[in-house]
């Protein structure tokens, strides 16, 4: 199911009403960010039930314009998208940052920056972390590489808040990461009132029907 078909499917619905006074790719950005946000409700919803998250949530691109901080080995960049939450137990739907390869063994994740200058400054780092550490605030990741060189290359795998953020993603052919039977869940959610007013905001309501059918026409 590609981006395009899910939106699609989402707008047939005419949950929440049509928006006339909007062109065609409006429409599509407002059934893209409802989209969006019914996926991260049924993603967290089946995991309190099963612990569980599919693999098909998740995306991985290589990170662009890494920057040097200000010591050696040290890095900064920013995420294309937030990383989507999950409660209990502690997840933050990351599955790693990896240097050169998804095969290696991922940056170990610290809680404060406070923590990362600590660890540039430790002795014996090479033996509490196999390639280095790195701190997550909002969309800039700051970190800090084994070797004092800054990576050349870095991969992020994670499950991202608008999936459609990352580099080259083309909603008419990329498929939208979410596993199969997704689309049903979506709609028993959006079907449902408390679901509705979780996705959709109260000011969002129109009387005609044509737009939304039409919404994934750009």
């Amino acid at each position: 199911m590609t981006t395009y078909e899910a939106i699609a499917a989402i707008g047939s619905w005419n949950i929440g009403g049509v928006y006339t006074e909007e062109d065609s790719s409006q429409v599509q950005g407002r059934l893209l960010n409802m989209l969006n946000v019914a996926r991260l409700k049924v993603m967290e919803m089946n995991y309190m039930r099963e612990r569980y998250l599919s693999q098909e949530y998740y995306q991985k691109y290589e990170a662009l314009d890494i920057m040097e901080g200000s010591c050696k080995g040290e890095f900064v960049f920013n995420l294309v998208s937030p990383i989507a939450s999950v409660p209990e137990p502690k997840r933050n739907g990351m599955d790693g940052i990896f240097m050169d390869c998804d095969t290696s063994r991922p940056l170990t994740e610290i809680g404060s920056e406070t923590l990362l200058r600590q660890y540039k400054t430790h002795t014996h780092l090479s033996t509490l972390v196999k390639h280095g550490v790195y701190v997550r605030t909002g969309l800039e990741v700051m970190g800090y590489a084994l070797g004092n060189k800054k990576p050349s290359k870095l991969l992020i795998r994670a499950i991202f808040s608008d999936p459609t953020k990352l580099p080259n993603f083309n909603i008419n052919t990329d498929p939208y990461p979410a596993p199969d039977g997704f689309l049903s869940d979506v709609k028993k959610l959006l079907l449902s009132d408390e679901g509705r007013k979780s996705v959709i905001p109260p000011d969002n309501i129109s009387n005609s029907k044509n737009d939304m059918r039409n919404a994934g026409a750009r």
